[in-house]
């Protein structure tokens, strides 16, 4: 129960990604009313903008790929995030940084 209580007060605006699976998914929330349940791990953040930053980060598929040889693997594939996307290898950062720039910069052109 603690880390259901753990959530309030709600937070704004909030950043969730799967716990587990094929392919990681994060996503913004935005719902003074919405608990994140235990299969999500979530971060709140202070602006819709930092929201959308982290959620670009947590989308791009090379760290999807980086972080793929940590998991552990089930019947149908690789599962179990947790928390191996902070595990990545500092020389992987130029890699994760450019992708970050094209997914930001692709969200900032859909905006406009």
């Amino acid at each position: 129960m603690r880390q259901l209580t753990a959530q309030f007060p709600i937070a704004p605006w909030r950043v969730v990604y799967t716990a587990s699976g094929n392919t990681l998914a994060a996503a913004i929330i935005n719902d003074h009313l919405g608990i994140v349940e235990y299969k999500l791990y979530w971060a709140a953040v202070k602006s819709k903008e930092e929201a959308q930053y982290l959620t670009a980060i947590l989308n791009t598929p090379i760290l999807d790929r980086l972080v793929k040889p940590y998991q552990s693997t089930g019947a149908f594939g690789p599962r179990d995030f947790d928390k191996y996307l902070w595990q990545c290898e500092s020389h992987d950062s130029s890699q994760i940084a450019q992708s970050i720039d094209v997914s930001w910069i692709l969200l900032w052109r859909l905006k406009t």
